[in-house]
């Protein structure tokens, strides 16, 4: 579901409501042209999940280089781990499997 716009989507991508479609939109919306686009590499460090739309792109692991080292005392603070609390937090950021500081 997206928070901004309403949509919804399965889990493979595709695009199953739209809040209001032809009332916000002025036509009628052909839900099979609107699915969620594959990201090329995605990867997962301790626990945080990473996109990155470039294909080529070197590894996240390789990315982060000495960033590692700031993630790890983020996460590692407890044995029990991590827990989001409230709704989480989003930003996009111009940058290629970089954390915004």
């Amino acid at each position: 579901h997206c928070p901004y716009h309403g949509w919804t989507y399965s889990n493979r991508g595709k695009l199953v409501g739209v809040t209001a479609g032809k009332e916000a939109y002025g036509i009628k919306l052909n839900k099979t042209d609107l699915g969620l686009l594959a990201i090329p590499r995605l990867e997962v460090y301790k626990g945080l999940i990473f996109g990155c739309l470039d294909p080529q792109a070197q590894t996240l692991e390789n990315y982060l280089g000495d960033m590692r080292f700031y993630i790890d005392l983020f996460v590692d603070r407890s044995d029990e781990g991590l827990q989001v609390v409230g709704a989480p937090q989003r930003w996009v950021v111009n940058a290629n499997w970089k954390i915004g500081a």
